[in-house]
């Protein structure tokens, strides 16, 4: 099983909700495969509302509709107003654990994780932001000299998004806390499942750069 206990950590979830494998087989007809770290993610995880929160993780049903399809990509998460898609390429199904690509038109596809499970953990992160108790009001834009204060004082969790809003990577000391660097490291925002780890971010973070 693919380990995805940082994330069960962040959202401090006590036990699995994700889809059958009997749900998840119609996808495996209509694809020919499904890589089994997002088996083991949609099995797991699958049914959680924060993979629904900002941008939308796909289910059985959208892959069913045909929603989720196109000629060379299978495409298992979409930004909520549909501007961008990703999607893993269908010579890779078989793999267990294949790269993720990045799409703005559905034509043009570039690298945007080296795994499936990197990605999944990415977006998992990014949802949080929003998602969790505790969260920030505002983005902050931050200065350069703001930006090396974050990585220098917080841990940089191992995975990002290369493409979307010209990057995003996520930072954070502790499981069930995550601060985003998105828009080349120029915004800041962050979030905390714990009330009291957010308001220690809060007091520092918030006054770093300008509310946007």
């Amino acid at each position: 099983m693919t380990d995805f206990s940082k994330i069960t950590a962040l959202y401090h979830i006590n036990g699995p909700d994700g889809f059958t494998l009997d749900e998840l087989e119609p996808v495996r007809s209509i694809f020919g495969a499904i890589p089994q770290a997002l088996i083991d993610y949609y099995t797991e995880l699958g049914r959680y509302d924060f993979n629904q929160n900002q941008d939308s993780l796909s289910t059985p049903k959208d892959y069913q509709s045909g929603q989720r399809n196109t000629d060379d990509h299978l495409i298992i998460y979409a930004e909520n107003q549909w501007s961008c898609v990703w999607g893993i390429h269908k010579d890779d199904v078989g793999d267990p654990d294949p790269p993720v690509y990045f799409s703005s038109d559905e034509k043009t596809w570039v690298r945007e994780c080296e795994t499936t499970t990197a990605f999944l953990h990415a977006m998992a992160y990014l949802q949080a932001i929003f998602y969790l108790d505790y969260h920030s009001d505002a983005f902050y834009e931050l200065e350069e000299d703001d930006v090396e204060f974050v990585k220098k004082h917080y841990r940089d969790k191992g995975v990002s998004l290369r493409n979307w809003t010209t990057g995003i990577a996520f930072f954070g000391n502790n499981d069930d806390q995550i601060i985003m660097l998105m828009g080349g490291e120029e915004q800041c925002a962050y979030s905390s499942m714990d009330e009291t780890e957010f308001h220690e971010l809060d007091q520092i973070l918030s006054k770093l750069g300008s509310p946007m």
